[in-house]
Order: C-alpha cells, then sequence, then structure tokens
C-alpha cells in the first residue's frame, strides 16, 4: 500500500501546485471533487486483483507405478524427461489394518531421476481415526516421509516438494491440519504440498488447510460417486473449469491434476461405488456388482489445455497428468496422444491408442 500512498500524496501535490496557478476558486474546487471521486476508484483499480495470467504453463507427469520394471524406467521415467517439464513419483504408500499402519514402498530407481525436476509423493489411505500430533498415526506417516527423502538425499536427488496424497473426508478437514503441519517440518527445506478434492473448495477449514502447506494439486479427475451419477467421463471439462475458477478466487498457488487414463468402476446394487479397477489395481469384485468404464475425452482436454495455455485462471501454476504413459499399461494413454493434449492438439486417429472415447457401459458378474 505504500505505492498507493505515495500515488494520493502526489496527486494532493498536483492539486495545491494547480491552485498556486489558477485564481477562480470554483476552478480548484471542482478539481478537488474530481479528485475525491477519481482517486478511490484509481486505488481501486490498482488493488484489485487480475483473474487471469499468461506466460509458460508447465507441464509434469505422476509416475504412480510401484514396481520399477524396465517399462516404467525406459518407456516412462524417460520418455517424461524428454518430454514433460518434470515427474511426481509415488516413494509408498501407507495403509491400515487392524489400527496399525502397514508401509509399500516403490523400488526408485534414483539413478534415472538425477537429471530432471523430481517431487515426490506419499499416498494415505483413507483413515477413520482421529487426528493427533506424534500418535501412533501421525508418527507411522512422518517416520515414513522422512525415510522417503533422506534415502533421496542421499541418492543425490533433492525433491522440489514433498506431495501429500490423502483423500480426506470433508468433515475432518481441520484436523488434517495436523498431519499437515507436522509433515510440512519433515519435509524442509522441500515444500509440502498437498492433493486436494474439489468439493473441499467450499469448506470453511480448507483455506487455512491450504495455507498450512506451500500449496495444493486440485484434483479434477474422479470417478463418479452415487450423487454424480449423471457425469459420465473421469473429467467433466465444464465442472473443471468452474472448479479452478473457484481455486483462482481463493488467492494461493496451486496446480491442476489431469487424467490420462480409463477404469472400470464397481457398483453395488444401491449405486454405491466399491472400488475401481486400474493398472496398479484390480479388486475382487462380490457377485452381483454393475461395473461402469469411464474415460477421458482426449478431444475435449485438449481443447481445455490450449484455453489454458492462452490463458488461465490466476494463481494456476502447472499441470499434472495422471499417468506417464508406460508401454505395459492396459488402461491408460499412450506417448503420441498425451504428448498431443499436453499441447492443446487434438489427437489424430492413429496416435489414439488408449485415449477411448467417453464411453459408459455396464454388465453383470
Amino acid at each position: 500500500m505504500t505505492g498507493l500512498r505515495l500515488e494520493r500524496l502526489e496527486a494532493l501535490s498536483l492539486s495545491k501546485r494547480l491552485r498556486t496557478g489558477w485564481q477562480s476558486p470554483r476552478l480548484f474546487h471542482s478539481f478537488d471533487l474530481c479528485l475525491a471521486v477519481l482517486l478511490p476508484a484509481g486505488i481501486s483499480a490498482g488493488c484489485r486483483r487480475p483473474s487471469v495470467e499468461t506466460g509458460p504453463l508447465p507441464e509434469l507427469g505422476y509416475l504412480w507405478q510401484r514396481d520399477w520394471t524396465p517399462a516404467v524406467v525406459v518407456a516412462g521415467c524417460r520418455k517424461a524427461e524428454k518430454k514433460m517439464d518434470g515427474v511426481v513419483v509415488l516413494g509408498a504408500e501407507v495403509g491400515w489394518s487392524g489400527g496399525e499402519a502397514h508401509v509399500a514402498r516403490a523400488t526408485i530407481v534414483w539413478e534415472e531421476l538425477r537429471n530432471q525436476k523430481v517431487a515426490l509423493a506419499l499416498r494415505v489411505a483413507p483413515y477413520d481415526g482421529l487426528f493427533v500430533e506424534n500418535d501412533g498415526a501421525a508418527n507411522a506417516i512422518t517416520d515414513e516421509a522422512r525415510r522417503l527423502l533422506d534415502e533421496a538425499r542421499a541418492h543425490r536427488v533433492e525433491p522440489t516438494e514433498l506431495q501429500l496424497d490423502f483423500d480426506c473426508a470433508q468433515r475432518k478437514l481441520a484436523g488434517y491440519g495436523v498431519w499437515v503441519k507436522m509433515l510440512r517440518k519433515v519435509a524442509a527445506p522441500s515444500p509440502l504440498v498437498i492433493t486436494a478434492l474439489p468439493a473441499w473448495l467450499t469448506e470453511p477449514e480448507f483455506p487455512a488447510l491450504a495455507r498450512e502447506a506451500a500449496g495444493y494439486v486440485l484434483q479434477v479427475h474422479s470417478v463418479p460417486t452415487l450423487a454424480e451419477g449423471g457425469r459420465a467421463v473421469l473429467c467433466d471439462t465444464a465442472l473443471a473449469r468452474k472448479w479452478v475458477a473457484a481455486a483462482s478466487r481463493l488467492g494461493m498457488s496451486f496446480s491442476v491434476s489431469l487424467p490420462a487414463y480409463w477404469c472400470v468402476a464397481g457398483y453395488d446394487a444401491k449405486g454405491r461405488l466399491l472400488g475401481v479397477a486400474m493398472d496398479s489395481v484390480q479388486p475382487a469384485w462380490p457377485p452381483g456388482t454393475g461395473m461402469l468404464e469411464f474415460s477421458a475425452d482426449a478431444d475435449e482436454i485438449a481443447a481445455l489445455v490450449s484455453e489454458w495455455k492462452r490463458e488461465r485462471p490466476v494463481g494456476m501454476k502447472e499441470l499434472l497428468w495422471y499417468r506417464v504413459p508406460v508401454v505395459t499399461d492396459q488402461r491408460n494413454w499412450r506417448w503420441p496422444t498425451l504428448a498431443a493434449v499436453m499441447e492443446g492438439r487434438k489427437p489424430g486417429i492413429a496416435s489414439m491408442g488408449f485415449a477411448r472415447v467417453t464411453t459408459r457401459s455396464t454388465c453383470r458378474l
């Protein structure tokens, strides 16, 4: 506000100088009235935050495989180094069984990551307990985060950030801040970033939670739940635009995660989501499960990316693609498709690969 204060003083000084040269009191009285009207408008315009920004939009990809096979190294990691601005690597997943934490770690080939921008991700399974500082659950997560970061640094890989991937229940966002605060200290000097769901944006606790971290990743793709029965794609681009605009209005830096995959979701007779089958996960469906296939519309997402490359809501700093193509994947876009969409181009028919058109089919087991 210092600049605005100087602006006001300069304007008042101008008024004084003009008064000296003008002899008519009516004239300089009218000039003062104009200043009184115009200055606040100018100050308001100067303080108003721009709604859009331009410039390069970095694009990174998620390497979400726990088993680093040769295909992950060659077709995933090495190609990502050439085609993307960096990768977000899954380091470990923390799950819960009988109230105890159990950890599944990725077999990362650290040497492959030394020449590119690398963020590390820690995935935490849904948690029903309370968020208490330094209890068993909190310590299990912070211990694993510390181990992961230490391992990366021991292999001369300095993470650009630690990403905490946890789908917290909306009613527990305030409590979730306990974990975020602890992990922020563990991650330093790397910043801590959390993933966020669009439904969180309207929760009164979310702004404080996001500020506790260094930023957040807004995930605009998901399998529809019972409440979203009308949505037939993983990413509704119209909704994505609205969610990103809402995130921008919060006034904090954020990234946006977009899909490059398709999946099969299982629902019970009442329409409740039972689980999702992807390349890395194949649930054991109970008898009578209804299955729906959901995909990402490459053409629509390409149009969305093209729009954001021209101009995007202020605060949006990068795109994160889930997931990096690996030749052994069966439910993921191929590199030609993803490369085209990343540029904001519709992929040609020959390059579509596993970038299926939007489909929704049902069958019974």
